[in-house]
Order: C-alpha cells, then structure tokens, then sequence
C-alpha cells in the first residue's frame, strides 16, 4: 500500500476506516467496528443505549471487564483492565467498557501485525508528512 502511494497509484484494498485512523495515530471507535464487526458493534451499541429504570443493565448482560479471545482452538478470558474480571458493567461504567473493547479488539488483540504494517508502510511515504497533509477518510 505505501508502495502504491508513493507511485500515486490508487489500489482497490477494502481495508477498514481503522486502519488508516492507525496509521495516522488516530482512535478507532465504535463506528469503525460497525465496519468490521457490525454483530459486536450492535451488541456494544445495545449497552450505551440500554435505559429500562426497572431492569438494571448488569442484570441484562450479566458482563464483566473482559473480552474471550481464542487462540488456537482454545478460549481464554482476558481483562480489558486490571481486575476488571471482579468488575460488573454496569450503567455507569459502561461506556469506559465500549471503548476498552473497541481499542482491544483494534489494537492489543492485532498489535504485532499492526506494527509491523506501519513500519512497512512508514519506509515508503513519510508518516509525519501524511498526517500533517490528510486525515484517514483521504488515506482511504
């Protein structure tokens, strides 16, 4: 990809909004997931808006600080913060727990392949020229 930039040649990749917002040091977010993930991104949308005053959002998810990630046929459970298997999502804190798997799932969980897709590409175009001239929606 940096190769095709640096020849300005446009190349017919559908990468996700993420990644360009990566590369420019930027933050994915939930829309980015929708992108992605649209089933996660429904069910993550589904804990900001959820407003019953007569059934609490804990009682409804029953979810902690935590995201399952399988790694070679095996699943383990990893916190999204320190303790955060003792810690309930909950009304309060469920935004906090959106953003700590948004940036999981874009970041910790692919962060060696990601670093190395940024080193590749940082040889070919200037990065700190890139992000000084466009945004991610002009990458893409």
């Amino acid at each position: 990809m940096g190769i095709a930039i640096y020849n300005n040649t446009f190349i017919d990749l559908p990468f996700p909004h993420a990644c360009f917002k990566i590369l420019l040091d930027q933050e994915p977010d939930l829309e980015d997931l929708k992108q992605w993930q649209p089933e996660t991104a429904r069910s993550l949308q589904f804990i900001l808006d959820y407003n019953n005053p007569d059934v609490p959002l804990e009682d409804v998810i029953c979810r902690s600080f935590t995201i399952d990630v399988e790694t070679l046929g095996a699943v383990n459970e990893v916190e999204l913060k320190p303790n955060g298997a003792n810690i309930i999502v909950n009304k309060e804190n469920r935004r906090e727990f959106v953003e700590l798997y948004v940036s999981f799932t874009f970041k910790k969980s692919c962060e060696g392949m990601l670093a190395s897709f940024k080193k590749g590409f940082n040889r070919m175009v200037d990065l700190p020229v890139l992000k000084a001239l466009f945004d991610y929606e002009d990458l893409e």
